[in-house]
């Protein structure tokens, strides 16, 4: 019967440690890298959760501004406001939520007692944007 010598089993030992070792260190990295992409992808989860619930309480600031009909009408911020709602969601979301943005498809018809035209049609505009926008958020949170 033929034993081995000696050296040549630690040789092996420390062979198949340092293999072991390195595939560990393969392995844990792949499973950081993996942790760090989902950290990133709920950190902006998280930044878009948040922007839209800004754009959410400013669109019931500016629905309160088309309610006041003795007023001008609220034309140049609702303008603003959706410009940069309408920016941060293709940038953030791509354009197949954008074109979700302007859908009215689903929504129920809102009714309001805004006598004056142009402040009615502003605050149907800000009602559309927010109603989609709560549904855009919900979408987040269920991911």
């Amino acid at each position: 019967m033929y034993s081995a010598p000696q050296w040549l089993v630690w040789v092996l030992l420390v062979i198949g440690f340092l293999i072991a070792g390195g595939l560990t260190y393969h392995e844990l990295r792949a499973q950081k890298c993996t942790l760090e992409k989902r950290l990133d992808a709920t950190m902006q989860k998280k930044e878009i959760q948040d922007r839209i619930g800004q754009f959410l309480r400013e669109g019931h600031e500016l629905k309160r501004l088309c309610m006041v009909e003795n007023q001008s009408a609220p034309r140049v911020q609702i303008d603003d406001w959706q410009r940069r709602v309408r920016g941060f969601i293709r940038e953030k979301l791509g354009d197949s939520y954008e074109s979700r943005l302007l859908n009215i498809s689903g929504m129920p018809t809102p009714s309001t007692s805004i006598q004056s035209k142009e402040h009615a049609d502003l605050w149907f505009i800000v009602i559309r944007f927010q109603y989609n926008l709560d549904k855009f958020f919900v979408e987040l949170n269920a991911n």
